[in-house]
């Protein structure tokens, strides 16, 4: 346990040692990319399809320099290419019409998207050995707190791995959630399921007598999944359950 803290603690230093040099499609390149009027006031950057760092980088950030009658700060969608903005447009978002202090404080951000893609893998574990790609998303709630990477882990064909949470500052790991769902990674396993639970839909309602209700989801996709295609009937009565 201790060897592997050590080897992640210094993952993470040489890693954030080179954030200083950045590629040009992290994180700080794109962070440092933006004017003044846009920097002070950064909502969230949000890409996709980092390998591990993302060729476009989309930041939802307010122009501080720009207001009118009814607008103050107005709200702008930004798109970084390769460390340079190459677009840049107004946007409205329902949820940011009364955020006034979730801003992102950007020298707080010493994981850089490289970083943070490692230390997601780690944390997932064996599925992390799968990752390919990830999308992230950098938020940060309120002026005092860290900013925080959400990274989601994707593997071959896209196939979803699971979701870590870690802090943009120190690189700790505040969550991650694997995938629950295993059936759904292949088109194979999709339709022998749909199949099977059909099928045990069909076995419940079939009988006359009167049915417990559903097992719980796990003990349904156990049965749904089984190679031999199990349908049994549970059937309740006042003094004993069973099972024909």
């Amino acid at each position: 346990m201790k060897i592997s803290a050590l080897l992640l603690l210094a993952t993470i230093f040489s890693l954030s040692t080179s954030f200083a040099r950045e590629s040009r499609t992290g994180a700080g390149t794109a962070l440092q990319a933006l004017p003044p009027q846009f920097a002070r006031e950064v909502v969230r950057p949000s890409p996709d399809n980092g390998r591990p760092d993302p060729m476009r980088w989309y930041v939802l950030a307010r122009n501080r320099r720009e207001g009118g009658l009814f607008v103050k700060n107005p709200l702008y969608s930004i798109t970084i290419t390769n460390g340079q903005i190459s677009e840049a447009k107004r946007f409205v978002d329902a949820r940011q019409i009364f955020n006034r202090r979730n801003f992102i404080n950007i020298p707080s951000v010493r994981i850089d998207s490289s970083v943070a893609f490692s230390i997601a893998r780690n944390a997932l574990g064996p599925a992390g050995q799968r990752m390919r790609s990830a999308s992230y998303q950098l938020t940060q709630r309120g002026p005092a707190a860290d900013p925080i990477w959400e990274v989601w882990a994707y593997g071959n064909s896209n196939r979803y791995l699971g979701v870590v949470r870690l802090s943009a500052r120190s690189g700790n790991v505040i969550s991650s959630k694997k995938t629950w769902f295993r059936a759904f990674e292949s088109r194979r396993n999709f339709c022998r399921f749909a199949g099977s639970v059909v099928q045990l839909i069909n076995c419940y309602f079939s009988s006359s007598a009167h049915l417990l209700p559903p097992e719980p989801f796990p003990v349904l996709l156990a049965g749904a999944m089984s190679p031999t295609g199990i349908c049994t009937r549970r059937i309740w009565t006042p003094f004993s359950r069973h099972t024909q």
